[in-house]
């Protein structure tokens, strides 16, 4: 090979991008599908129920040991298995603070 010629680099592939939506409503859950299917974005979209579903996902607890970390979090605001509106909320930000704390990024 000459000295010379170009170097070519690989084609990269795109990532998908890791989306958590927190949503209760089966038809919310089924629109959010197809509003991203239509979009053609590459994603991979994992679903919890209520906030203490969401809360197992981000730390990985139980059945979500071994999903990967969201990229995106689309959270339903009123969520179920909560005191109030704003518990499960405040939980989930402070869980994602304390994860970046650990290096998560």
């Amino acid at each position: 090979m000459s000295e010379n010629a170009p170097v070519v680099e690989p084609k990269r592939i795109p990532r998908p991008i890791e989306i958590l939506l927190v949503e209760d409503n089966p038809a919310d859950i089924r629109l959010t599908r197809e509003a991203l299917k239509d979009s053609k974005t590459l994603n991979n979209l994992h679903v919890a129920m209520d906030g203490l579903d969401a809360l197992a996902y981000l730390k990985r607890e139980g059945e979500h040991a071994n999903r990967p970390r969201p990229d995106l979090v689309l959270l339903d605001l009123n969520l179920p298995r909560a005191a109030s509106a704003l518990s499960p909320i405040c939980a989930i930000f402070a869980t994602m603070r304390w994860l970046t704390c650990f290096g998560w990024r």
